[in-house]
Order: structure tokens, then C-alpha cells, then sequence
């Protein structure tokens, strides 16, 4: 039996709604009427809004890094992948089910499954360009990005304000580049 797009959209809400509540109606108290009606719309509408746009730069990320490989992979369809990814991630560990749907999906759209796989790992490194934090946090993820194989910049401490983020991260010595911000943007687009 083969369920269609729409089919497996329409499962895929049942059981959000289904979720959801079951989930309400396991934590409804008294207290949870005051909170419903002090609740301000516009931070619905805020973070609804945040999300769909989020997603559409997901999509429009993989649309940009299939065109870099030669592929023409439609903003649409990347878009559904993406959502599809969600899916298949959310009910299983994002390794086993969201990035094999993105690749299987590439695939589908003309891939070939080595380019596809090599996009959806760059999504993972896209992810890790900007660090920041105080104290060692931002070292301690540029270290782990430098043990998965990725290329680390620090600023220049000297031309920073919080000097102790950049010096944290060089103390790692796993720092592949010190260099000024506008350096930075120019090492950047080297990549």
C-alpha cells in the first residue's frame, strides 16, 4: 500500500494532534485557564513566524549548496524535505531517520547519493560557524568542531572586548586561524 504525500501529511497531523492532546489533558490544572487567557497572540504569531522562516532558510540552504554541486534542486521540494527530515527526526534519533530522508529525497531529485550525503553533513558544519559565549563554553565547541575535522578561526584577542572568549578558545590549541574580524569575513569566503 503507498501512501501519498497528502495521506502521509494527514497521519503525520493526526498524530500531532494527537499528542498534543493527550499531553493537555495529562497536565490541565486550574492554573492552566489563567495562563490560556493571559496568553499574548502576538508571541504566537512571533514564534510561528520565526519557525516558518527558519525552515524556508533550511530549504533555501540546501536549494544553494545542491546548485554549488551542479544539481538544480527546487526551493519546494527542498522545503518538503526538510519537513519531511522533521518528521522521520522526531520519532527517531535525527542520525537514523531525518538526514537519510534529506539524502534518500536528493537522491530522488537527481543526486547522486554521494553529493547528496556530502550536503546533508555540510548542513552540520554550516551549523558550527558561529560560536560564541564567555568563558570556555565557545572553546569547548570549537574543540569538538575541530575533533570532527572542521577549520577553526578565533578573533584576535586584541581586538576584542571580552578578551577571555578568544584567549579560552586558543588555550584549546586546536585554533587553525587568529585573525582580525574583517579578516575573519574575508577567511570565510574563502570556504
Amino acid at each position: 500500500m503507498k501512501l501519498s504525500s497528502r495521506g502521509l501529511f494527514a497521519i503525520s497531523l493526526l498524530f500531532s494532534l494527537s499528542v498534543i492532546i493527550i499531553v493537555f489533558g495529562a497536565t490541565f490544572t486550574e492554573e492552566t485557564i489563567g495562563y490560556i487567557l493571559s496568553f499574548n497572540l502576538l508571541f504566537l504569531i512571533l514564534a510561528i513566524g520565526f519557525r516558518i522562516l527558519a525552515l524556508a532558510l533550511w530549504g533555501l540552504r540546501i536549494v544553494l549548496m545542491s546548485r554549488s554541486l551542479g544539481y538544480q534542486v527546487g526551493f519546494f521540494y527542498s522545503l518538503n524535505m526538510v519537513l519531511a527530515g522533521l518528521l522521520a527526526g522526531t520519532i527517531t534519533p535525527g542520525q537514523a531517520g531525518g538526514e537519510p530522508v534529506r539524502v534518500h529525497e536528493l537522491y530522488r531529485a537527481g543526486v547522486k547519493v554521494g553529493d547528496a550525503t556530502a550536503i546533508v553533513i555540510m548542513e552540520r558544519v554550516l551549523d558550527g560557524i558561529i560560536l560564541t559565549g564567555m568563558g570556555i563554553d565557545g572553546a569547548e565547541g570549537l574543540s569538538h568542531m575541530k575533533d570532527i575535522g572542521g577549520t577553526t578561526i578565533a578573533q584576535d584577542p586584541k581586538t576584542c572586548t571580552i578578551r577571555s572568549m578568544p584567549e579560552a578558545a586558543i588555550k584549546t590549541e586546536k585554533v587553525d586561524f587568529i585573525l582580525k574580524p574583517e579578516e575573519i569575513r574575508t577567511k570565510m569566503t574563502d570556504f
